[in-house]
């Protein structure tokens, strides 16, 4: 191995680790963790008629468009959701396009606790987690903010997942059963 490909491997593990000191500091949340806990629950064909259902369909095939799902507490939105979460994975994991997928539960309990470069801040996580080559914005973000150490606010978190927007569709899945939840 010669000087130059040593220098470029000395190059990218430090990108990986600036990348994943980033990852850790714009977001807490793990949703990840939440969608794992979500699916051991869930016992196996739940929500397979939502999946089913016309309307659903037709949403995933026109990206970008909400899909609202109201429901009283208790109703087991969170459960669907988790089931919706799975199928999108799916779909995204088995796509020959740049499309990517990215989700944050909110409820009652932790809305509001969490700010919104929060709940931002994890998306963007989620994003670049997914596709490396989306964390350049992040990057420029984490090394302003490191160096006065500070959080970004909502609006430049914004700015970040704005960027990485442009590379990837994201499918929006609202929860609402209250004033409460996001």
């Amino acid at each position: 191995m010669g000087i130059e490909e040593m220098k470029f491997l000395s190059e990218r593990n430090i990108d990986a680790y600036r990348i994943k000191q980033a990852l850790r500091w714009i977001s807490t949340i793990n949703s990840q963790a939440q969608q794992s806990h979500l699916r051991s629950l869930k016992a196996k064909g739940t929500g397979q008629w939502f999946l089913d259902a016309p309307e659903f369909k037709q949403w995933v095939k026109k990206p970008g468009q909400p899909l609202f799902c109201p429901g009283i507490p208790g109703a087991g939105k969170t459960m669907m959701v988790s089931g919706v979460v799975d199928h999108l994975e799916t779909l995204v994991s088995a796509s020959e396009t740049d499309f990517n997928l990215a989700y944050i539960y909110c409820d009652y309990k932790t809305g509001n606790l969490r700010s919104n470069a929060e709940i931002l801040g994890e998306m963007v996580r989620q994003l670049v987690q997914r596709n490396d080559q989306l964390a350049g914005p992040l990057l420029l973000l984490y090394d302003d903010h490191m160096e006065r150490k500070t959080y970004p606010k909502a609006r430049r978190t914004v700015r970040c997942a704005e960027v990485n927007l442009r590379y990837v569709c994201l499918y929006r899945i609202g929860r609402v059963s209250g004033s409460h939840e996001c």
